[in-house]
């Protein structure tokens, strides 16, 4: 039976359900609903999935003359392709934030990158986080390389 309960820290709710159906049942709902909403419920959408699925940090850009540069980055990991892909297509087509997406080395999960400093400040000022720890973790990436 699917349960619903408020986190701990009152931040949300979780649905729990072992059964396939009501699995299935939620992300369809993600795709028919979400894509016909407007700018504003899909930027809580992607932000609240990101609070959820997503990592802040730094990635190596490229070294010259054995000195390394980074840059930032947001990555979502996940196992369901087509969440990815839906997010990415909401990305790009409502917020103009280009993506790149990949199968995860060795394992069965797929990977959703938001790298550069014009793509991680766009998702910034458009969309950001709500986790509070995740929001503070994006402005400290973002002030370390003084975007």
């Amino acid at each position: 039976k699917p349960r619903i309960r408020t986190r701990k820290n009152n931040r949300g709710l979780v649905l729990r359900s072992r059964r396939k159906k009501v699995f299935n049942y939620v992300k369809e709902l993600m795709k028919s609903n979400i894509l016909n909403e407007n700018k504003e419920n899909i930027a809580s959408f992607i932000s609240g999935f990101c609070d959820a699925e997503a990592d802040v940090g730094m990635t190596t850009n490229r070294t010259y003359k054995g000195k390394k540069y980074h840059q930032p980055r947001i990555q979502i990991t996940q196992k369901d392709k087509e969440a990815l892909l839906v997010i990415k297509s909401m990305l790009e087509k409502e917020f103009e934030i280009k993506s790149n997406m990949h199968k995860k080395w060795n394992q069965n999960c797929w990977i959703l990158k938001v790298a550069g400093n014009k793509r991680v400040n766009l998702f910034r000022k458009e969309i950001d986080f709500k986790n509070p720890t995740k929001h503070k973790k994006l402005l400290s990436v973002h002030s370390s390389l003084n975007c």
